[in-house]
């Protein structure tokens, strides 16, 4: 069905369901969005959700273009609404959507974690066997939208026509039998999806690397409850990636040999003073996060199993990052900007994507050094646009260097609360009987 387009491109429908859903006492109403795109998993979810949300004020919609008597919709049109109304008051339908979304919510979950840019390559396991874990609950127990509906769902028995007839807040439709259609093949459906998901990511367990650095990186795993086991946890593993990365290893100075000793240090080291935060949600990145932005002892006795850790806590997990910087580079290239060196598109990409918050960000050395970077003065006091204005008099050669000066501290002076509106921007440096 193309409901998406239906009210894509026609304002008037569009305005006609906000106003409709309005007097059905709905303080708003989602327009219908695509099912399909790039996030497949989100653009679904949020599309079927707009859907259910809004369901009532859909088909009330529906039932007034297609009743034949209005003079704006073809016939055409009423034919295909029609056929629309057919597939979407049915039980069936409502239930299989419901279904739909709670499954996924659990993997549009799984989606965000894997395109984020700050997973590590342990979470990667962790979350795979969370949503399976989820998906599979699902198969006898119903999810949160599911008994929505059902609660929502009232159905009358008509014993002399011998039919059913059900009614879904304020839309009213028929069964296609004569009983109530209790039992799907949910679980069928469900355990076709757990089997897609884990055909998908079967290589997890078997690539040497992911593997194995899920069980080294991943602390929550360690066996603190007995000091044998802890140090004899994951020495094969790391024996195994020190070989997989020991040219990049090598090329850096660190020493091979020393890994495992220094492996079996680190261990204790974490036992000693982070065991007890183990319950923490983010207990094995903060872990990490201090080990590698603590600087000398006691962080430098593990520097170079610490620099294995740090190649695998900086594997990608996904190509989501990198199909986002396409879409930052045609946001930069723009049609007024078609005109910038390859260094500078690389700046300005670096600083999207790596480069501080608006927040964090200072910029009094920024603006200084492109006061002092040009081939020639900044002259901060001419204006960029409009007539300039005429001086008079004897050029004063400190004038323009006293005005640089006097504009960065209005300018980025973060200790003052200052703000300088758009006429005393453009009216900065000039003299008090310019024309203006």
């Amino acid at each position: 069905m193309r409901i998406y387009y239906l009210y894509h491109k026609s304002p008037k429908k569009w305005r006609e369901l906000k106003r409709l859903a309005e007097i059905c006492e709905n303080s708003s109403v989602i327009k219908p969005v695509r099912s399909h795109g790039s996030r497949w998993a989100s653009h679904k979810l949020a599309a079927l959700q707009a859907l259910v949300r809004d369901y009532s004020a859909i088909i009330s919609h529906f039932e007034d273009m297609a009743s034949g008597e209005r003079a704006d919709v073809r016939p055409d049109e009423v034919c295909k609404l029609k056929s629309y109304m057919k597939k979407l008051k049915c039980y069936k339908f409502l239930y299989h959507c419901c279904l739909y979304i709670d499954v996924l919510e659990e993997i549009s979950k799984m989606s965000l974690v894997f395109q984020s840019e700050h997973t590590a390559i342990y979470r990667i396991a962790e979350q795979l066997e969370s949503t399976i874990a989820a998906l599979t609950l699902l198969q006898t127990v119903d999810g949160s939208n599911l008994l929505a509906f059902k609660e929502k769902l009232e159905v009358v028995v008509d014993a002399d026509n011998n039919s059913i007839a059900y009614q879904y807040e304020t839309v009213s439709f028929k069964s296609a039998g004569k009983t109530v259609p209790t039992t799907f093949n949910k679980a069928g459906f469900i355990t076709s999806v757990v089997e897609c998901i884990e055909r998908r990511y079967a290589n997890i367990d078997s690539d040497p690397v992911i593997a194995k650095s899920g069980a080294v990186l991943n602390c929550k795993l360690w066996p603190y409850h007995s000091v044998t086991d802890l140090d004899s946890f994951g020495n094969a593993e790391i024996e195994s990636l020190g070989q997989h990365f020991k040219a990049i290893l090598v090329a850096n100075g660190c020493n091979v040999r020393r890994l495992l000793p220094e492996w079996v240090k680190l261990k204790r080291y974490v036992k000693r003073y982070w065991q007890g935060k183990l319950n923490d949600n983010d207990f094995s990145s903060s872990v990490w996060k201090i080990m590698f932005e603590s600087e000398g002892n006691p962080t430098s006795q593990f520097a170079n199993v610490l620099h294995l850790l740090q190649i695998l806590l900086v594997l990608p997990v996904a190509s989501a990052h990198v199909e986002r910087c396409f879409s930052l580079l045609k946001r930069i290239l723009g049609d007024w900007r078609t005109s910038l060196r390859l260094e500078t598109i690389e700046s300005l990409m670096r600083i999207c994507t790596d480069g501080p918050s608006v927040e964090q960000f200072h910029s009094q050395a920024a603006l200084t050094h492109w006061l002092n970077s040009g081939k020639s003065s900044r002259r901060t006091s001419v204006k960029p646009y409009g007539p300039r204005n005429k001086h008079t008099g004897e050029a004063n050669p400190d004038a323009d260097h006293v005005e640089d000066h006097k504009l960065i501290n209005v300018l980025v002076d973060s200790d003052s609360d200052h703000d300088m509106s758009t006429d005393e921007f453009d009216n900065f440096g000039c003299d008090d009987d310019s024309n203006h």
